[in-house]
């Protein structure tokens, strides 16, 4: 019984130490379990789902960086203020969109705009302190 329960023991703690080192470094890492990048390393995924067609969106490969929202974010935080023609020539998209964003921004009271059409409009973040 002793026995049992000493080996019992054990491997809960290797386990333990086998969750923690390994698997959660893998998520971490590849932004998903061990299971998963697993899979997507086995059948060599590329992106692309071959039943649909569509692009499936690969966690590992991608990051925030690639999100133009979140760089715009990032700008109207290291700027006190920001236009947005600026604001479009920097995250690479039309200046609608970027209007479009800043605008839903604006709405959730995240920005305001400030200026007027003579000076023009400039967008600033709204602080939360």
């Amino acid at each position: 019984m002793t026995l049992f329960l000493l080996t019992l023991f054990v491997g809960s703690f290797i386990f333990l130490l086998y969750y923690e080192l390994v698997w959660k470094n893998s998520e971490r890492k590849y932004g998903k379990n061990l299971l998963a990048a697993g899979w997507d390393f086995v059948f060599e995924r590329t992106g692309q789902n071959e039943t649909i067609g569509e692009a499936v969106p690969v966690i590992a490969k991608s990051g925030p960086w690639n999100d133009w929202k979140y760089r715009l974010v990032v700008e109207l935080y290291r700027r006190e203020q920001l236009k947005a023609e600026e604001a479009a020539d920097i995250v690479g998209v039309s200046q609608k969109e970027v209007e479009q964003y800043l605008d839903l921004l604006e709405e959730q009271g995240k920005i305001r705009q400030v200026g007027d059409l003579q000076r023009g409009l400039f967008y600033k973040v709204i602080n939360e302190g």
